[in-house]
């Protein structure tokens, strides 16, 4: 894996991307079809306010060139159907709206909700497979070979030197 540097603030996740993939930055990008920087957000703060990218549209660019997926999620949850839950809280918001703190009608939804440990499974996974850590707003690549993070910003560290919480660990198969 080569460290690569992102075009600008907004492009962490192609450029980690593409760092786990072994190609250009430029190249991701261009098989993307945007570079981003389109201002979609214009009430936030730079850089922040651009498009920016999404896991999902780099998934599937990647189908089509033998590349698959896979997002391993740090806390996932099993639920019931997601329809009681919707109406229950369209029931809650509608009627105690004016009531509460979004936080008092989430805690009286009425649902079964068992989290799952994910950390045992993104640990054993970065042993052998590099990848990219996404959390906090930010991607940063994840060399196994070498047990460093490669961080669009121009920087490899070791994981213990980490500066956000990581939510996802996306993994690339094929090729």
């Amino acid at each position: 894996m080569n460290l690569q540097l992102q075009p600008n603030r907004w492009s962490c996740l192609p450029t980690a991307c593409a760092m786990a993939l072994k190609m250009p930055t430029a190249e991701l990008i261009t098989r993307i079809g945007h570079d981003g920087s389109q201002i979609v957000f214009p009430g936030l703060l730079f850089p922040r306010c651009h498009r920016g990218f999404h896991i999902q549209e780099i998934a599937y660019t990647l189908l089509g060139s033998g590349w698959h997926t896979v997002v391993f999620e740090m806390h996932p949850i099993i639920t019931e159907s997601v329809e009681p839950i919707l109406a229950q809280l369209d029931y809650l918001i509608n009627n105690h709206g004016s009531h509460g703190s979004m936080k008092d009608i989430f805690d009286q939804l009425k649902v079964r909700i068992t989290p799952v440990d994910g950390r045992y499974m993104i640990s054993a996974l970065m042993e052998y497979c590099s990848g990219v850590f996404l959390g906090g707003g930010h991607a940063v690549a994840w060399n196994a070979n070498d047990s460093l993070v490669y961080d669009p910003n121009g920087k490899k560290y070791p994981i213990s030197d980490l500066k956000f919480e990581i939510d996802r660990f996306v993994i690339f198969c094929g090729r």
